[in-house]
Parts: C-alpha cells; structure tokens; sequence
C-alpha cells in the first residue's frame, strides 16, 4: 500500500467500522435540531436515534466543516512527515469541500515538501462512500498519490446516485418546495425520483405513485444503467426503512444475481432533508445519465 493518509467525511454514511477496514480517517459534520442549542457531530447519535428526534423536533440545521478542523486535522499528519488526500461532500451540496480545498492550499506553502490533495467528490451519501472505496483500492494496488488522486478525479462522474422519499414534508420544512407541493404529493402518494447531476446537485427527475412502485424504479434505474450490473459494486442506503432497503437487494439479486456490497444508514445530513423513508442505491456507470 502507498503510504498516504486517506480522509474523508462523514456524508459518505458509511459506518467507521467499514471505514477502519478501509484505513481511512473521517471527519465528522455537524448538526443541531431544531429549537434546541446543542450541536452534534454526525457519530454523536446513532441513525435510529436521530430520526427518532427528527420526527419529534420536526427539523434539524446541518453545518459544514469549517477551516479550522481542516487545518487541524490536515496538519497532525503533515507534521508526521506523511501525505494526504481528502474526498469531500460534493461542492453541489455543501461547502465543505471549497473549504478544504483553500486549506490545503493554504497548508502547502507551509509544507512545500508534502503532497496535499483536496478533491471535491461532486458525490454525497453511498456515492461518495463509494468513490473513497475505489480510492482506496487503487491504494491498495500500489497507486501513488498522485496516481490515486488522477483516478479518483476520472471515476466520480461514473458514480450514479438514485434516491427515492417517503414524504415530501422534510423538502418543506427545509424550504426546497412549497407546503401545498408537499401536501399534494403527499396526499396522491407522490414520491420524487432525485438524481446527482454532473455539477454534485440533487435534481428531482420524476414522480412516482406508491411506495412500492418508487422502489421498483430504484431497481429499474440500477438494470438500465449500471455498467457491470451482475458483478459491479453498488452501495444501498436508507434512512428508517432498513426492510425496503433489503427488499431492493433481494430485488436486484433476483434479477441479476449481485449483492450490495453494503446496506448503510443515512446520516444527519442527507437524512435531515429527506427525511425517515429515504431509500437510495449508488453504483458505477457509464456517464451520470439523467432519463
């Protein structure tokens, strides 16, 4: 393995287990619920737990990492004499990554000698948590990090995210749609199709009626655009509804005999949007293709 320090953050929702088996560092957003002063980092609360509160506060604000943990965190491994690359929440989403990407460069001046790679995913969620597996595979084989790095820029807008919602009413408590959208689809049963287009950004690509029907086009998308989809790597997600999750699995298994490589939850950040019901399935694609 090359020796250099891989990070990333904790929009990827996969757990630090799966992360410690990858040899890769995470820091941690963070958010706080609504009417209440307390800030929390993502690994404070348990999935479970945080949607629990979420249904109870009714909304929660979610903050970006800010330059001072960058460059704290960065310089403890500088100091080492060690390189690092960090792959950041797409810049479409949050501004974590520019911020990092500014630290790094502001760190290499102070440690001309050492390499320093800020790479923005352009992914979130599953995708992302992808994309730092396939980084560190390529480490693995023996890949610098500048060969890392070159790879990993190659290979992020051939990481396809698809999510489906239970509810609207997380999109309108946190502004992103109107209270009678909400209501409407909410009363006809409506449930958003939401891609990552090429610039890292949530785009709403159509809508489905029931519940089980937005699943079943999770399995669609996954067959109509996965690039290897009987042995290709693909990650689930889900927040608060691990049984769609592993119906979907089933789903695909049934269909072309691959498994998830992970079923994970979904984090504070992606989950404070989307809410309990948030159903997701990422994989390697050709292009990011929007239908």
């Amino acid at each position: 393995m090359s020796d250099f320090v891989l990070f990333t953050d904790s929009c990827c929702d996969i757990p630090q287990s799966i992360l410690d088996e990858w040899n890769v560092r995470c820091i941690q957003l963070s958010f706080c619920y609504d009417h209440q002063a307390v800030e929390y980092r993502n690994c404070d609360v348990t999935a479970d737990e945080f949607y629990k509160k979420l249904q109870e506060y009714g909304f929660a604000k979610t903050s970006a990492i800010n330059a001072y943990t960058y460059e704290t965190t960065f310089e403890e491994v500088l100091k080492e004499g060690r390189d690092l690359m960090y792959i950041g929440f797409s810049s479409g989403l949050s501004s974590s990554s520019v911020t990092a990407q500014s630290v790094a460069a502001d760190l290499k001046e102070k440690y001309p000698e050492r390499k320093i790679k800020a790479i923005d995913s352009l992914c979130g969620c599953g995708g992302q948590g992808l994309l730092v597996y396939l980084a560190d595979e390529k480490r693995r084989a023996g890949a610098s990090i500048d060969e890392t790095a070159e790879y990993v820029l190659s290979m992020r807008q051939h990481i396809d995210h698809w999510f489906t919602l239970d509810t609207l009413t997380y999109l309108r408590r946190g502004g992103r749609i109107s209270a009678s959208a909400a209501v409407l689809a909410n009363v006809l049963d409506i449930h958003p199709m939401i891609h990552v287009d090429e610039t890292g950004r949530l785009v709403n690509t159509a809508k489905i009626r029931t519940r089980a029907r937005s699943v079943k086009t999770l399995l669609d998308r996954y067959m109509e655009h996965a690039k290897d989809p009987e042995k290709g790597k693909f990650i689930i997600c889900q927040g608060a509804c691990r049984e769609d999750a592993l119906k979907l699995d089933d789903m695909i298994f049934e269909k072309c005999g691959n498994r998830a490589m992970h079923i994970t939850d979904i984090g504070p950040v992606m989950g404070t949007h989307g809410g309990p019901g948030n159903l997701a399935i990422f994989f390697i694609t050709e292009g990011r293709n929007q239908p």
